[in-house]
């Protein structure tokens, strides 16, 4: 099994998007299975990193939600790794319309 080094000292705050990101794009070397899904918030997101390292493995779906979660369960069901990022209420809010 492949393993990331995780142990990480800060020594000043920094902004969690930019952590996520590089910590992302990090596991990502490690763990090619590793796929980025984004649905218009990339850049906002931290993901902007690992979309330019590993263009082939990153995903904008712009304003597509509940398809971009549906797609992450796909791709989780082939044996890869889906990180997704969004903003929050769209990805819970949505969903909730088809509820009767």
């Amino acid at each position: 099994m492949k393993t990331v080094n995780w142990n990480r000292t800060f020594t000043e705050a920094k902004d969690p998007r930019k952590t996520f990101g590089e910590a992302l794009t990090d596991a990502g070397s490690a763990i090619p299975e590793i796929i980025a899904l984004s649905t218009d918030s990339s850049s906002g997101s931290g993901m902007g990193p690992f979309a330019k390292k590993f263009p082939e493995r990153h995903y904008e779906f712009g304003i597509m939600e509940q398809g971009a979660i549906g797609y992450a369960a796909g791709l989780a069901s082939t044996g890869l790794i889906p990180f997704y990022a969004a903003i929050a209420p769209l990805c819970n809010r949505p969903a909730l319309r088809d509820v009767p």
